[in-house]
């Protein structure tokens, strides 16, 4: 066996692999953006959403990234002939800055729609003397009870919550929370996971933790010229669903 003839044909297959290797890595990194409706659609599924079933509860957690919360503001203007980089950027700089999540506490699908109101947390705290005392504790109580975790333990404390006045029209609950994006301690988003805690919502829901094992804020953290294009792809005439953006 001519082992020098083996070998040289062996280094070569080696450089041929690490070509391929090498256009298929190339290839990913030039993805093409989805578009703009295709995008704002992954955000109703994870890593954007975490959901934790405490019967009679399901609990939704969802990410919303500033491209999101400005979504009614870009759609309009990929109507206008000014359409530009710049204005993207604008508009995105409006949410920067922030991490905002929506909390949506409703009932698990095995509950009977019969007893849906008793999982409304507004309306039904037999621990608390009154509705007034429960929508209290609800809308000025939580402050320390709200915690981000980064990957490195440090605890984000909660920079804004909101209770949505929607109890008793639908069947859940819903909160607006808002936390820091970045701090001397932390950056959101350089962390690989992260973890979103709530205590105290109710009896029945001492605590709630959502583990996010992929980063939403890293994940969705796309800069105005990716967005940009997403707006430039997307045809609404050739789609239905563009309310879904937001």
């Amino acid at each position: 066996m001519n082992w020098g003839v083996s070998l040289l044909k062996l280094h070569h297959m080696k450089w041929l692999i690490s070509c391929v290797l090498l256009v298929l890595a190339c290839a990913c990194s030039n993805k093409p953006m989805p578009d703009y409706e295709t995008l704002s659609r992954s955000t109703s599924q994870p890593p954007y959403l975490q959901t934790v079933e405490m019967q009679p509860y399901q609990l939704d957690l969802k990410y919303r990234p500033d491209w999101i919360l400005a979504g009614e503001e870009l759609i309009a203007l990929r109507k206008s002939p000014d359409l530009s980089l710049e204005k993207v950027a604008a508009l995105m700089e409006t949410y920067k800055g922030a991490v905002t999540f929506v909390l949506k506490v409703g009932p698990h699908s095995s509950v009977p729609k019969a007893d849906w109101p008793k999982t409304d947390i507004v309306n039904h705290h037999p621990n608390l003397p009154s509705f007034s005392s429960n929508l209290h504790h609800l809308i000025y109580g939580l402050d320390e009870k709200i915690y981000l975790l980064a990957e490195d333990g440090a605890r984000v404390p909660v920079s804004l919550y909101q209770l949505d006045r929607n109890w008793g029209i639908t069947s859940s609950n819903r909160f607006l929370i808002t936390f820091p994006m970045t701090s001397g301690d932390w950056d959101l988003r350089k962390d690989g996971n992260i973890e979103v805690v709530f205590q105290n919502l109710h009896p029945m829901l001492p605590e709630v933790r959502f583990k996010f094992p992929t980063n939403p804020i890293r994940e969705g953290h796309y800069t105005p010229a990716q967005i940009l294009e997403s707006l430039q792809m997307w045809n609404p005439d050739n789609k239905t669903g563009a309310a879904n953006a937001h």
